[in-house]
């Protein structure tokens, strides 16, 4: 009985769950194996280390030691050679980054709108509308604040030129003109601006053109100066670290969800999609660590660490819009690719027909039933099973179950055996009721109470 049931003196109640943007910590902590690139035929450290668990028979897990029908996979991390944006989050990236200082990293607002908001956020019976309307309204108010009331810098518009870029519109004319005056950055660079003029004419005429651009590595020192009690005037919650919105590390899946298979011509295997995209990232992050060391000129670097980017947002969504066609040779199924659309994991193997414990049936409004009630059709509930692991409890019940059969409702259509034997209950049903023991699984009728999960289709 204990190796299904752990005895609790005092039975466990879920009163909540937070989601919340998964940490570099947390990748780390999670991961067992940094990978990085092995050149050659050797596995150790690679991607496919044994120790992310194994996708081919009689190969042997090296970090829980079972084989590959047992073997659950574990998750491995890489480290970035420079952070990169997630183009999930780059919105809120976006918006953060115009209603935050660029120089100091405070909220572009006063001290007695600041006390305001604060007080207003806090507030207990704010819905999640007022809150949405809220944080509308202050980044509305800071977004117009063109000089920062903490440090006196000067801050213009903040836009998106490219589908992960952003640009700071600190040095154009029409910024200078609107406020009438400079702070200190804005006169080193037009001192340093004029020299190289002197030095080459043609500068000259590209003064009016001067942009500041937000990379991702000084968006995170932004984010990681942001004071502690401003978080939530951005929207998050007291606690947050901003900066995890920018990627530092990434989480490499375990080998079975990309297994490699054997190759269409000639001999050797075929690598999946993603263990083909993280090689990939693998040996931008390679080159970009030279280019650190000096080996080559910062143009050369600048242009690894935008090649970088791409690909850590091609291995996240490979049909993100905005990007050249000749930086994307051919298509690719990434995480997002598995996971939305007519084929993806929910609607294509959760959702549907294609897996057991589903149905499809049209749906009906009933003024009989509850507010938290959902009437199942009698044929489905006959169909759809719902496994039941037998305890002292309710083995009576079970034992009842199954004499009623498959076609008597409530009843069971198949019981599951502790060693693993499956028992059709359409015959010999008295006999497998006399035998049914604690640890066996009844696949019952749908009851009465029972907790189902239930989609409105469109949805």
């Amino acid at each position: 009985m204990s190796s299904f049931v752990a005895h609790r003196s005092k039975p466990l109640t879920i009163s909540a769950l937070d989601y919340g943007v998964l940490s570099s910590d947390d990748v780390s902590r999670h991961s067992v194996l940094q990978c990085r690139r092995v050149v050659g035929r050797e596995k150790d450290f690679t991607i496919n280390d044994r120790r992310l668990g194994v996708c081919s028979r009689g190969e042997t897990c090296a970090t829980c030691n079972l084989p590959t029908e047992e073997c659950v996979g574990h998750p491995g991390h890489l480290q970035l050679a420079l952070p990169v944006f997630h183009s999930g989050y780059f919105t809120t990236v976006l918006r953060i980054c115009r209603t935050i200082c660029k120089r100091c990293a405070h909220v572009l607002l006063t001290d007695e709108e600041k006390a305001y908001y604060v007080q207003k956020l806090q507030s207990k019976s704010l819905d999640t509308v007022q809150r949405a309307a809220l944080a509308k309204t202050i980044h509305t108010d800071a977004y117009k604040t063109r000089v920062c009331l903490n440090c006196g810098s000067v801050n213009g518009t903040v836009r998106r030129v490219r589908p992960t870029r952003l640009i700071h519109e600190k040095y154009s004319a029409g910024v200078l003109r609107r406020n009438q005056t400079s702070d200190d950055d804005q006169q080193a660079f037009f001192s340093t601006l004029t020299a190289a003029a002197q030095a080459n004419p043609e500068v000259d005429a590209l003064k009016g053109n001067a942009q500041d651009v937000l990379d991702p590595l000084r968006v995170r020192d932004l984010f990681r100066a942001i004071p502690p009690q401003e978080v939530l005037l951005l929207g998050m919650q007291p606690g947050v670290r901003v900066d995890d919105l920018v990627l530092s590390s990434l989480v490499v899946p375990p080998v079975c969800t990309r297994p490699s298979g054997p190759a269409q011509v000639g001999t050797g295997t075929r690598e999946d999609d993603l263990s083909v995209q993280y090689n990939d990232i693998l040996v931008c992050c390679d080159a970009m660590k030279d280019d650190r060391m000096g080996v080559l000129e910062p143009a050369k670097l600048i242009e690894q660490w935008d090649m970088l980017q791409l690909r850590v947002a091609r291995l996240l969504d490979s049909a993100l819009p905005g990007y050249p066609a000749h930086l994307k040779p051919q298509p690719v199924k990434s995480f997002a690719q598995r996971v939305k659309g007519k084929h993806g994991r929910f609607r294509g193997n959760l959702s549907g027909k294609r897996v057991n414990f589903s149905g499809r049936s049209v749906i009906s409004p009933d003024p009989n039933l509850e507010i938290d009630e959902l009437a199942l059709p009698l044929r489905i509930a006959l169909k759809l099973t719902y496994s039941q692991r037998v305890f002292e409890q309710n083995i009576a019940l079970m034992r009842q179950l199954v004499l009623n059969g498959p076609e008597r409702h409530p009843g069971a259509c198949f019981v599951t055996l502790r060693d693993g034997t499956k028992k059709n209950l359409q015959f010999d049903r008295e006999a497998v009721a006399a035998k049914l023991q604690v640890g066996d699984i009844v696949e019952r009728h749908c009851m009465n109470g029972d907790l189902l999960i239930f989609n409105r289709q469109p949805s």
